[in-house]
């Protein structure tokens, strides 16, 4: 395994689990919260975090 796919390696898994924390979070920790800025608050970091993550993911890739 080459370097440049154990680094994408840890990005995927990384990606996995903020998909996994974006099932995880609205049903769990959000579900008390009543007002829509949390949501909003939490899906605006989300949407940052996997664009960063699927950037950083495809850097390396060469067509």
């Amino acid at each position: 395994m080459t370097q440049h796919q154990r680094a994408g390696g840890v990005w995927l898994v990384l990606l996995v689990l903020a998909i996994a924390l974006a099932y995880g979070v609205p049903y769990a920790a959000l579900s008390e919260v009543r007002s829509w800025a949390g949501a909003f608050l939490f899906w605006s970091v989300f949407g940052v975090v996997a664009i960063g993550l699927i950037a950083r993911l495809v850097a390396g890739w060469r067509s």
